[in-house]
């Protein structure tokens, strides 16, 4: 296929920060054939920790690494999101894919013989188009007119912290989760050099219900950080001054979602030639780590039903039908999650002794990390 990317940013350059990567999603990247890349620059946790915000008491514990590589067929990794675009940059042009940067869709015209997109100055006549553009998807708002994203309330604020900086004590390869009321903090792991761990990704998760601010990199302050909690053991402590210490400090994001989509209503079904993909489709809370996942997952899929269909509606069809109740499942586990994360007082004392009695166990939920779409 010759396919072109229109990619509203003046250029490809660093994006984001931490990225998890569950099996299931590795399964797509080795299936492109850059699990080598990847495992090159992404750090592979052994273990995810949940610990008491308060009180330092550890709560449970999930094994990664070899367990999961067993039960699943491949790793859990964690990286910088900057790291894993490059490698997907550079495999886009190897294969032929025209990058045209600084283009933004502004609207289609489509007929039962093609998709045109148009501003004011372009045009580009394909047979298919697909809205890869994310939660303010401008695709979806012409196809579904299903209005904005809802503000979910939430937010996140993140950091990233140098090994230097990093308290003693969490200098190693694991996901901690400290977990408090109406907030919990993550911390992991995303790049390596010369197989020596660089860097951790900081994130505070939140609910505020003032929460409704669009972009990535809102201006936030330490005091902002803190405030959410009422007290904080001694190693959280330590990691969140860390964190507010950096010369970047503190980025905010808000949280946005939306009803996840039936099949019906991920293609445009006028003429069959436009489709949604990832958060354009299906935006989610980071609850569950599969935001990424699901892209690379529709992205698989996608690519094998235009190959494997004569008729392009015919494949956007197959596509949407393969994908939409996956999606809609993940994106209300990952709710469910957050509601689970941030309980307090019995239920989260019933909550921690469930978890306390199940003990060490391998990382959970077949259903999402077994699947191999390839």
């Amino acid at each position: 296929m010759q396919v072109t990317v229109l990619e509203a940013a003046k250029e490809f350059g660093e994006v984001g920060a931490g990225i998890q990567l569950g099996p299931n999603a590795m399964k797509v990247l080795a299936a492109l054939g850059l699990l080598k890349d990847v495992l090159q620059q992404a750090c592979l946790p052994q273990s995810i920790v949940m610990i008491d915000a308060e009180s330092g008491k550890h709560i449970s514990r999930i094994l990664l690494g070899d367990a999961v590589r067993e039960k699943y067929g491949q790793v859990y990794a964690s990286m910088h999101r900057a790291d894993l675009h490059a490698i997907l940059l550079c495999a886009a042009r190897a294969a032929g894919v025209q990058l045209e940067t600084d283009t933004a869709l502004l609207k289609y015209e489509h007929s039962a013989q093609s998709v045109c997109r148009l501003d004011a100055d372009l045009s580009y006549k394909s047979d298919v188009l697909i809205g890869a553009d994310g939660l303010w998807s401008k695709v979806r708002e012409q196809m579904l007119a299903d209005g904005a994203p809802r503000a979910t309330g939430h937010a996140a604020f993140r950091a990233l912290v140098p090994k230097a900086a990093l308290p003693e004590a969490l200098r190693t390869p694991h996901v901690r989760t400290w977990w408090a009321r109406d907030v919990h903090v993550v911390s992991y792991p995303i790049r390596q050099q010369s197989g020596d761990t660089s860097l951790w990704n900081l994130v505070v998760l939140a609910e505020m219900p003032s929460a409704n601010e669009s972009g990535w990199a809102l201006k936030a302050s330490h005091s902002d950080v803190m405030q959410l909690f009422k007290r904080t053991e001694p190693e959280l402590q330590a990691l969140l001054e860390a964190g507010g210490a950096q010369q970047q400090g503190w980025k905010r994001w808000n949280l946005f979602d939306r009803q996840p989509l039936g099949a019906s209503q991920m293609v445009d079904q006028r003429f069959g030639r436009v489709a949604l993909l990832g958060d354009a489709a299906h935006p989610m809370l980071p609850y569950l780590a599969q935001g990424a996942a699901m892209a690379l997952e529709d992205a698989w899929v996608l690519a094998k039903c235009l190959s494997s269909h004569a008729q392009v509606p015919l494949a956007l069809q197959a596509y949407a039908a393969q994908r939409a109740n996956r999606n809609a499942r993940v994106v209300q586990t990952a709710r469910r999650n957050g509601r689970i994360f941030h309980l307090s007082g019995a239920m989260a004392l019933a909550r921690n002794t469930v978890l306390a009695v199940q003990g060490t166990s391998v990382l959970g939920m077949p259903w999402l990390y077994g699947c191999d779409v390839t």
